[in-house]
């Protein structure tokens, strides 16, 4: 179930830059990474969650300073139920973007 957010503040509210890890793409022929970059996993702090989460943006461009206030571009959130053993489940937030843009003037201080 992918569902698009039209007002990522409304729902996650400030987000602040922690910091991204780069994505590289798998070959699963010849099961290895390969140095071809898929994009970026963000790390986010989320006001109103409470917690940091993960956002797989396309932009592979992305030079801020750690804490600075950011704004997503096309979010999309798409969970899914993950089996951890014998009739038990866990949901998995997965988030995804197009682009992280900052929030001109905005960090913190």
């Amino acid at each position: 179930m992918e569902i698009r957010v039209t007002n990522s503040n409304e729902i996650l509210g400030n987000l602040l830059y922690i910091g991204h890890m780069t994505k590289f793409h798998y070959d699963k022929e010849s099961k290895r990474k390969t140095e071809e970059i898929e994009g970026l996993v963000v790390e986010v702090a989320s006001e109103k969650l409470g917690k940091v989460i993960s956002v797989m943006s396309d932009d592979t461009t992305l030079e801020l300073p750690a804490f600075t206030q950011i704004e997503l571009v096309d979010l999309t959130y798409n969970p899914y139920a993950k089996a951890v053993s014998a009739g038990f489940a866990e949901l998995v937030e997965r988030f995804t973007c197009r682009a992280i843009k900052p929030v001109s003037g905005k960090g913190v201080q």
